[in-house]
C-alpha cells in the first residue's frame, strides 16, 4: 500500500498540496485530477520518491520508500514528458523496461524481450516491433512507453496524463487495461483531464484545488457536478435533473 501523511508540496509562492493524507491500495483505481499547474505531476513524482516534499511523509506498507532499484520494482511511473533521444527498436526500447530485475552488466536478457512481444501486442503495436522508436507518432510513442511500464510489472503505477496524444479507441483499450490491472490486485492512480473516464473507469478520486486544498473520496461522492464545476471553473450542463456525472461543457 502507497501512503502519504500529512503531505506538503511547495512551489514558489504557492502551496499545491497541504496535509494531505491518502491511501493507495492494492485492488483501487484511483483518478487525480485538477486544473493546469494544480499539482498532479508533482504529486505523483512525490509519490515514487523522485520530488522533495516539504512536509509529512511518503510510505510503501507503513515504513520509508525503499532505495531506488528496489523501488523501481514496486512503483512504476508514467512521466508526462520524456526526452525523445532512443535511436533503437521499439521492441528494444520496450525490453528495458525489465532493468530493473537485469545484472548491472549484463543487462536484459530474452525473458524482457518476450514480455515486451506480450505488451506491444496488448498494446496494439506488435507490427511496429522492429520500426525505429523515433519514427512513430505522438500516439504510438504514448503507447509505446505505456508496454515499457508493463514489461517493468510493479506493484503500483503512477500514471500521468496516461491518454495523451491517443484516439478514443486507444483510450478506451489503455483504460481498460489499467483498470484490468486493478482488479487483478495492483494499484493505479492517474492524472487524466478527461472526468468522463474518471468517472466511468475509477474507484477514487483525488480532487486538487488552489492554495492546497483537496478533496478525496469514491468516485460517486466526490465526483458531482458540483464539485467539479468548482474545480475546473466552468459551468456544466446536465442532460437530466440529477447531480450525476453525465455532463456536457454549457
Amino acid at each position: 500500500m502507497l501512503s502519504a501523511r500529512q503531505l506538503a508540496l511547495k512551489v514558489p509562492g504557492r502551496t499545491l498540496v497541504e496535509q494531505l493524507d491518502f491511501e493507495l491500495k492494492q485492488g483501487t483505481c484511483a483518478a487525480l485530477l485538477g486544473r493546469n499547474g494544480a499539482g498532479k505531476s508533482s504529486l505523483l513524482l512525490a509519490f515514487a520518491g523522485l520530488r522533495a516534499i516539504d512536509g509529512g511523509a511518503v510510505m510503501l506498507d507503513g515504513i520509508a520508500l525503499p532505495p531506488p532499484r528496489e523501488r523501481a520494482r514496486l512503483i512504476g511511473l508514467l512521466l508526462q514528458d520524456e526526452q525523445d533521444s532512443y535511436w533503437g527498436s521499439v521492441l528494444d526500447y520496450v525490453s528495458l523496461g525489465r532493468l530493473p530485475y537485469a545484472a548491472p552488466i549484463a543487462g536484459v536478457g530474452e525473458e524482457a524481450r518476450v514480455l515486451a512481444v506480450r505488451a506491444l501486442a496488448a498494446l496494439d503495436l506488435i507490427d511496429h516491433q522492429a520500426q525505429s522508436y523515433r519514427s512513430l507518432s505522438g500516439g504510438e510513442r504514448q503507447r509505446a512507453r505505456i508496454a515499457q511500464l508493463l514489461v517493468q510489472d510493479p506493484q503500483i503505477y503512477l500514471l500521468d496524463e496516461p491518454l495523451t496524444h491517443l484516439d478514443l479507441g486507444h483510450q478506451a483499450l489503455v483504460m481498460k487495461l489499467f483498470v484490468g490491472l486493478s482488479r487483478a490486485g495492483r494499484a493505479v492512480v492517474m492524472s487524466l483531464h478527461e472526468p468522463l473516464w474518471a468517472a466511468k473507469a475509477c474507484d477514487e478520486a483525488l480532487l486538487l484545488y488552489d492554495s492546497g486544498r483537496f478533496l478525496h473520496g469514491p468516485v460517486n461522492e466526490v465526483m458531482t457536478v458540483r464539485n467539479i464545476e468548482a474545480l475546473y471553473g466552468c459551468r456544466l450542463e446536465t442532460p437530466d435533473a440529477g447531480n450525476r456525472m453525465h455532463f456536457i461543457p454549457a
